[in-house]
């Protein structure tokens, strides 16, 4: 006996945010479990444009494809490439975590794109292996000049087998800013399989949690050194997306303001021994702003 119930929520918070055709309740048509199946929800694929303008379904089902990816730093580099799932025909933002098989053992891996900002992904287990919960929650930022963008929360999934895909959603929310910072919509998506056949326990549950929030995006970044009497002791500044990979502080620095200065102001983070790496925003040509992050090099 298998039963699946799968609900979508969608939550504005504060000033001009529109769900396209919905009223308060966005739902996918297509999310059933006649076209599910045992099928377990491991993530999202946002588009600006319906799924099927950027290729073609195989029976209602979008695949993605296992992709070879490079080794996280020097020392692997003669590690054989580790594989992962992409949705490499899509212009998207992905954020899923499927379950991959490697010979007589398998583990999760999240997989995430520049678009996705502050993602946390968490697998807890029942303590008696019964049931077994995957949360994602993550925040893709929007820059506040864009002033409306739509976006298509196309569910991800995983068969039993293994494959991938993403079905279309039915429609799109449109989100329209007009006091830059102030308005933020929450996005959450919750399905739950109870199947006494499945692989990983008895009772399956999968909770995405996304926010969409405008920002100002910088026109300029500078990172300010400053020892304990603050006193400046470097000032590098930067264009948005042009820091390097990573910063090698200067002997006597006791913290770093990173500063970012837009149209509407100035603002500051601040970063102290301990902290190994700091971030500024970018703005990419489709509205969508990306943390970039370099590493601090602190002196001993």
């Amino acid at each position: 006996m298998k039963t699946k119930v799968i609900i979508i929520i969608f939550a504005c918070v504060l000033l001009a945010c529109f769900a396209v055709g919905a009223t308060g309740m966005a739902q996918f048509g297509s999310s059933t479990a006649d076209e599910t199946g045992g099928d377990r929800l491991i993530g999202v694929l946002i588009t600006m444009a319906p799924l099927n303008t950027f290729c073609a379904a195989n029976e209602g089902r979008f695949y993605a494809s296992l992709v070879e990816t490079p080794p996280i730093d020097a020392e692997m580099s003669g590690a054989p490439p580790a594989t992962e799932y992409a949705f490499t025909d899509v212009d998207g933002i992905s954020y899923f975590c499927p379950l991959y098989a490697d010979g007589a053992s398998s583990y999760h891996g999240a997989s995430s794109n520049e678009g996705i900002s502050d993602g946390h992904t968490s697998l807890d287990y029942a303590d008696d292996g019964n049931a077994f919960t995957l949360s994602l929650e993550g925040t893709v930022y929007v820059a506040s000049d864009v002033g409306r963008i739509t976006f298509y929360y196309n569910p991800v999934y995983q068969a039993e087998e293994g494959d991938v895909y993403a079905i279309m959603a039915d429609m799109g929310d449109s989100f329209a800013n007009t006091v830059a910072g102030l308005l933020e919509g929450t996005y959450t998506m919750s399905e739950t399989i109870r199947t006494a056949k499945s692989p990983l326990s008895e009772e399956a549950t999968t909770n995405v949690a996304l926010t969409v929030r405008f920002i100002d995006p910088p026109a300029s970044v500078t990172v300010i050194q400053l020892d304990g009497a603050n006193r400046v002791l470097a000032a590098t500044e930067y264009a948005p997306g042009k820091l390097p990979d990573s910063i090698a502080a200067e002997p006597e620095a006791e913290y770093i303001i990173v500063e970012s200065r837009s149209a509407a102001g100035v603002s500051r983070e601040l970063y102290q021994p301990g902290d190994g790496v700091l971030f500024a925003f970018y703005r990419r040509d489709d509205g969508i702003c990306v943390k970039q992050y370099c590493d601090i090099e602190w002196s001993d």
